[in-house]
Formats: C-alpha cells, sequence, structure tokens
C-alpha cells in the first residue's frame, strides 16, 4: 500500500464469544494490532508470536558483549585475536538467530 492511500473500506464480522477470544489471545502474542493481524494472515504471511520481554534484554546484552569482544580481538596479539575473532563470530551468530526467531514475519 502507498504511503498516501488511506484504508476506508470497511468490512464486519461477527464473531462467537470464544472464536473472539481466540482470535485476541493469537493478537496479544504476537504484540501487533487486530487489524494488522488479520492483514498478514489474509496475505498469507506466517505469523510469529512477538517476543517476551526478556528476548530484547538478551538481545540488547549480546550486542553489548559483542562489542566489548570487538575491542578484545584489536587490541590482543594475532594468536589471541584469532580466537577471539572466533567467538566473535559465534556471538553475531546467535544475535542473528535470536533476530530471527523473534522477527513477525519473513
Amino acid at each position: 500500500m502507498k504511503r498516501s492511500q488511506k484504508r476506508i473500506c470497511e468490512i464486519k464480522i461477527r464473531f462467537l464469544d470464544d472464536e473472539l477470544e481466540e482470535l485476541n489471545r493469537k493478537v496479544r502474542k504476537t504484540g501487533m494490532s487486530r487489524e494488522a493481524y488479520c492483514r498478514e494472515v489474509l496475505n498469507g504471511s506466517e505469523v510469529k508470536e512477538g517476543p517476551s520481554a526478556d528476548v530484547p534484554l538478551l538481545l540488547r546484552e549480546v550486542r553489548q558483549n559483542n562489542v566489548l569482544l570487538d575491542q578484545l580481538v584489536q587490541a590482543r596479539g594475532e594468536l589471541e585475536g584469532v580466537r577471539l575473532a572466533q567467538l566473535l563470530d559465534q556471538i553475531q551468530e546467535v544475535e542473528q538467530m535470536i533476530v530471527e526467531a523473534y522477527s513477525l514475519r519473513h
């Protein structure tokens, strides 16, 4: 959708209480609005649960450790630097896995 376009078309859907409760439960897990969730599902996107409050903290910690390790790699000798560089690569892989696991869309 272009930025200048506004959504003006509307539909009304009736749900049973338990159906609406189930929809709202699924929406809460994603952190999205109900409307955005429905659009994503209708477009065939895989909608994943949003990260828990702990995941952003974990990601921040991994990134901070990444920076510190990078500084150590720069400050150490060649042999130690190689091992530290390997650890740095592993931390970056973990960071990428966290981001991919908790991204809302593919």
